[in-house]
């Protein structure tokens, strides 16, 4: 199943799960983890309903066979942070993820993962300074536990470079980014989501320093990767469909932005529905467009 995930290939794992789980006894602990992987999925793959009910049923076996001590139960806490973070319930996702950082040792896996989720959670609350911190944190530890060639550094640095560039460090921003995309093109990870999504970031960073003619075609190249590797029905094609309609709009390609912004709007009412922020904005440069076209 990592594996597949590791290549994006989420059919293939969901398939593989699914069909583990239905060979598990109803109230095994084993059965609990894989519905924990399954419902860590559908979050990936932008199917939050289903998410929240697998690992609720997952949450429920755990409560049963073991204690809020153990791994599982951290476990499923933590992919529970990860839903509500990309629900953008920020709020939410900090205190679980507080929860979690405090029942665990640093020196276990979880801890820094968990760490890098709540410099994001910062972020997005609009703690650029408490963000920065946590992930110069990480990338100490980092370099000397895993090296900086490898995958997870990349991670981290990318994270940073969230935070320079809402900071507007634009500089340091495309530094740490382009370092990161580095690195995974060398895992041989060029051709996967968590590459795009680096990709859009990249882009980010070309927009708000309006250097946008080199933004459009990366963020092109993003969504591609995401079609081919997420579907068009996913949060992260739909986000990078409107910040292609945005460069485009910057540029005075109207035409090409409205294309893009349709797109976006369909998608974001199909996966979040007509009354989330994400869907009025796409509708509200709608509006624009054809209000500048009258």
């Amino acid at each position: 199943v990592d594996f597949y995930i590791r290549l994006d290939q989420f059919e293939d794992a969901e398939k593989l799960l699914q069909s583990t789980i239905r060979q598990q006894p109803n109230n095994a602990l084993s059965k609990a983890v894989l519905l924990t992987k399954l419902g860590d999925l559908y979050t990936v793959t932008s199917r939050y309903s289903r998410a929240e009910k697998t690992l609720n049923n997952a949450l429920a076996i755990i409560e049963k066979t073991t204690d809020e001590n153990s791994p599982e139960y951290i476990n499923a806490m933590i992919n529970f942070g990860i839903l509500e973070m990309a629900r953008g319930k920020f709020a939410q996702a900090e205190e679980i993820f507080d929860y979690v950082l405090n029942e665990i040792a640093p020196d276990e896996p979880a801890y820094i993962s968990t760490l890098n989720n709540q410099g994001l959670v910062y972020k997005s609350l609009g703690q650029p300074e408490r963000a920065e911190k946590i992930f110069h944190e990480i990338k100490s530890i980092d370099s000397v536990s895993i090296g900086t060639a490898h995958p997870d550094f990349a991670i981290t640095l990318t994270n940073l470079g969230f935070v320079y560039t809402d900071e507007g460090k634009y500089i340091q921003a495309e530094r740490v980014l382009t370092r990161a995309l580095d690195i995974q093109k060398k895992n041989g990870e060029s051709r996967t989501a968590s590459y795009a999504r680096k990709l859009n970031n990249l882009a980010r960073v070309y927009r708000l320093s309006e250097n946008i003619e080199r933004a459009i075609p990366i963020h092109e190249q993003a969504l591609e990767i995401f079609k081919k590797t997420l579907s068009e029905n996913s949060a992260d094609y739909a986000t990078t469909l409107y910040n292609t309609a945005i460069a485009y709009w910057k540029v005075n390609r109207r035409a090409e932005a409205f294309k893009y912004l349709k797109k976006s709007a369909s998608v974001r009412s199909s996966l979040l529905g007509k009354r989330h922020p994400k869907y009025a904005e796409s509708i509200q440069k709608i509006a624009e467009y054809h209000w500048n076209e009258k």
